[in-house]
């Protein structure tokens, strides 16, 4: 997957996707294994393919969606408010969207207004147009 983000939503519906990135969440947390997020998150390089997995048992957002790579290693969630927006599509019942992908943009650390030293990691998403003749 080419990662560049379309200019507009009009350029994007030509070309029959919607695309945004976002940041990951709890990547600071390790996952149940032990692992590291912030070091699985260094390991991925751009463009890589990341799934887009539901998690409606989560006791903490019953539209949680993990972001996972491809071998299975969780990176995080995505936000809130986008794992609620891509419930639809994501369950296959979208009026507008017939399916989303994920990669992996990058990773580092930024500098808070407290000062203090913070990674973050962010994915871009992709979700595609139902065709006009599929609606």
């Amino acid at each position: 997957m080419k990662i560049e983000v379309a200019a507009t939503t009009e350029v994007a519906q030509e070309k029959n996707f919607r695309e945004f990135t976002v940041n990951i969440a709890g990547i600071t947390y390790e996952n149940d294994d032990g692992s590291s997020r912030i070091k699985i998150a260094k390991s991925c390089r751009a463009g890589q393919k990341l799934n887009l997995v539901r998690d409606p048992d989560n006791p903490h957002d019953k539209n949680a969606v993990k972001i996972m790579t491809e071998d299975g290693r969780q990176l995080g969630f995505l936000d809130a408010s986008t794992a609620a927006e891509l419930q639809a599509t994501l369950k296959g019942t979208s009026n507008t969207f017939s399916s989303t992908d994920a990669a992996f943009v990058e990773s580092g650390e930024f500098e808070n207004d407290r000062r203090e030293t913070k990674p973050y990691a962010k994915i871009l998403v992709r979700k595609y147009y139902k065709s006009k003749t599929n609606k």
